[in-house]
């Protein structure tokens, strides 16, 4: 279970979803994570200080990491037509699908 999909989605005036493979195994890419991570949050923040140097198995690690990361970081957009009726409101969902898309994890801002 080594490669999986972060799926981010927002619900403003159109749906518009976001998605990257992610290797659970794969080191060079938890490292640049964090590393993008750190150049978004105050260098005296230790938030960064308790994750470990080799590719985390716990998927709430991945997913908080990518709660930091904008959307046009993710390798590819999901075109989804539609409107939303809610346009001063706007959900916000991180999920970790599998390769089937069954969500192993999620969570959505604001809860």
């Amino acid at each position: 279970m080594s490669n999986l999909k972060i799926v981010y989605t927002k619900f403003h005036e159109i749906v518009e979803s976001y998605t990257s493979e992610i290797n659970l195994s794969s080191t060079a890419q938890w490292l640049a994570l964090i590393e993008k991570v750190r150049s978004r949050i105050d260098d005296d923040d230790s938030v960064l200080d308790d994750f470990p140097t080799e590719p985390s198995d716990n998927l709430e690690d991945w997913l908080f990491l990518y709660f930091f990361l904008n959307p046009d970081e993710y390798s590819q957009k999901i075109d989804v037509a539609g409107k939303v009726n809610t346009p001063s409101f706007c959900e916000r969902v991180w999920s970790i699908q599998n390769q089937a898309g069954e969500i192993l994890i999620e969570d959505r801002w604001p809860n």
